[in-house]
């Protein structure tokens, strides 16, 4: 009934509007009507504004552009100063940066201020937040200059009442950790939109939700729940890079979060607000299940269990998602595997592998790995989780032998075979020999892999270009090496760089951990042995290594063939070993039957014989 009053239908036609238009509206119908009804209610309600215009006297002004002004003043010369230092000796790179990241601090207290003492301008103070996180991802992941000093940099934020009473000190080493005090005021902010603020307000909280998710990622949003602080099962960054002191209260008492068993609550909150802190969590749980529909991974899937009111819930929801998603791409299948190894699901990682194995990648080396090992603990499946290890073992060592043969182009000709056979006759480590490994090596490499002529190097040492590089070289500025981490390269680095050696040993690594896996090893040794008959000699592999040592695009190619070296030569090893201990073992078995078939023979001396004659007659 409430509803269809004219002042609610007025208040909802208020909120729709323009704030331009609001004001307007304002100014010259609601204020006129002032003068028309009786003196008492226009005293009330005059009596109502003198005390909203009390209670934000002395609130803090949040002059986000003069903000934008000031830092991006100081990012335009830090651009600058990089370019300048490239051709002079000094730099103001340091100053520079202190003077930005101090410019960020200076106003978090008025923001925290206006958002959670005063409770107003929640946008103006989301988007100054945002602008902070902004200027500190910029600064984090900037192409230039050397990023020690922001990284180690001490940051002191202390947060305060307005009557100078302290709340919260972060003591941080490294200005990116920033964004735990930010996180802090973050949450501060959201709960008290859900105390005080309109409808229209709480509905824009998932809005809000959205943009701190677009530049802290879903962890920022995990985060902001404990308060900034890294959450249990946040196994990324294991070292404590923030302490956090409190600092004694008016009468000497600690305002400490700890207090609190539970990460999701802060000392310094009323009752009401810590009653708030459930629909917030769900608020959030919501997004992060949004954004688990788009790119799942069992890190989320953790995370949303953890922070989830009702876990149980949200692991139903959670399995009906990923089961619907799982085969829709190559990331959503890997991330389907981890998630069902988690849980331990054998027949359902079985079901999938059977079906959609073709979405698998290089790079999903390690939750294959990891699902193999949990259906091999199943003796229903433990044979075709050796199957899977053997075909993904060999799989690997034929990609190694493809990348090999591109350097070394007739190395698997019949010829050149016999004539390896000839070279691992001889002694080791004899003149003959390693002449004999110079020349193979050389009668097998591909055109153009060799090292240059002497003086042709010797004139590239001393500056003469030499007119041109290798043509397989598919990076020759270096370009995959600017910033391993970039993702955006990972596909590059795939196609151009892929990580052999990697995947190899870790699949080596995970027979170990596979129930029976060691018994595949020995088959895949003799397999890797006929692909790449070299490998019975370290001598030959080194040799072969030494010509591609000096081609930093061949190096992935140089430590995959280590690997494989160092398997064979482990293998060889072992296999010796069993030999050796079956051989003495077939030594004691016959010494033993030969002694229990030997006749006995006895030191008992034979017993006496009578002696014959008759008697004294």
């Amino acid at each position: 009934m409430s509803q269809k009053l004219p002042s609610a239908r007025f208040s909802r036609l208020l909120e729709s509007l323009p704030e331009d238009a609001r004001q307007a509206l304002i100014q010259k119908h609601i204020l006129p009507l002032l003068n028309h009804v009786p003196k008492d209610k226009c005293l009330k309600i005059l009596a109502a504004a003198a005390r909203q215009k009390s209670h934000f006297k002395g609130m803090p002004q949040l002059d986000l552009k003069s903000k934008e002004d000031e830092v991006n003043g100081l990012l335009d010369e830090l651009e600058k100063d990089i370019k300048r230092s490239l051709v002079k000796d000094k730099t103001n790179r340091e100053e520079l940066l202190s003077e930005t990241v101090d410019s960020l601090v200076d106003w978090l207290n008025d923001i925290w201020s206006v958002s959670y003492e005063f409770g107003a301008n929640f946008w103006a103070a989301h988007a100054c937040l945002l602008f902070n996180a902004g200027v500190l991802y910029r600064l984090a992941n900037s192409r230039g200059g050397c990023k020690c000093f922001f990284m180690n940099m001490y940051v002191s934020v202390v947060i305060k009442k307005r009557s100078g009473k302290p709340v919260k000190s972060f003591s941080l080493s490294g200005a990116h950790n920033l964004e735990e005090p930010l996180l802090w005021i973050w949450r501060d902010l959201l709960l008290n939109i859900l105390h005080k603020g309109s409808e229209k307000q709480k509905n824009r909280i998932p809005e809000m939700l959205v943009d701190i998710e677009s530049i802290l990622g879903w962890r920022g949003l995990e985060r902001m729940l404990y308060g900034g602080k890294q959450s249990r099962l946040d196994t990324e960054d294991s070292e404590e890079n923030q302490k956090w002191s409190y600092l004694e209260s008016d009468d000497d008492e600690l305002e400490d979060d700890s207090c609190y068993v539970c990460g999701f609550h802060s000392d310094h909150w009323s009752d009401e607000i810590n009653d708030l802190m459930i629909p917030l969590r769900k608020l959030v749980e919501e997004q992060l299940i949004s954004v688990f529909k788009v790119s799942p991974s069992c890190n989320l899937w953790q995370s949303i269990r953890t922070i989830s009111p009702d876990p149980e819930k949200a692991e139903i929801n959670l399995t009906s998602i990923i089961a619907s998603i799982a085969t829709n791409s190559s990331d959503t299948f890997a991330a389907a595997l981890e998630i069902y190894t988690l849980e331990n699901q054998t027949y359902t990682l079985v079901s999938l592998l059977d079906s959609h194995f073709h979405l698998l990648r290089s790079r999903d080396a390690q939750p294959l790995q990891a699902a193999v090992a949990t259906i091999s603990r199943n003796p229903c499946f433990q044979t075709r989780a050796l199957q899977m290890l053997e075909k993904e073992l060999l799989d690997s060592a034929r990609i190694i032998q493809a990348a090999v043969r591109t350097c070394f182009s007739q190395i698997n000709d019949p010829t050149k075979t016999q004539e390896l056979e000839q070279v691992l006759k001889l002694r080791h480590q004899s003149e003959s020999r390693r002449d004999r490994v110079e020349s193979w090596v050389d009668s097998v490499i591909a055109p153009g892999i060799a090292a240059p002529n002497p003086l042709v190097f010797a004139a590239m040492m001393i500056g003469i270009p030499l007119g041109g590089t290798d043509n397989d070289d598919a990076d020759p500025l270096g370009y995959l090496d600017l910033d391993p981490n970039d993702p955006d390269l990972e596909d590059l680095r795939e196609e151009f760089r892929p990580k052999l050696k990697d995947r190899f040993e870790t699949w080596i690594m995970a027979a170990a951990e596979i129930k029976g896996g060691s018994t595949v090893l020995p088959r895949v040794y003799k397999e890797i042995v006929a692909l790449l008959p070299c490998l019975r000699g370290t001598d030959v592999v080194d040799e072969m290594i030494q010509r591609l040592v000096d081609k930093a695009s061949k190096h992935h190619i140089c430590d995959a063939l280590e690997a494989l070296s160092r398997f064979v030569k482990m293998q060889r090893k072992k296999m010796a070993q069993l030999a050796d201990s079956n051989k003495k073992k077939r030594q004691a078995t016959s010494t033993r039957i030969i002694t229990l078939n030997a006749p006995s023979s006895s030191t008992t001396p034979p017993p006496a014989i009578p002696p014959q004659g008759g008697g004294i007659g």
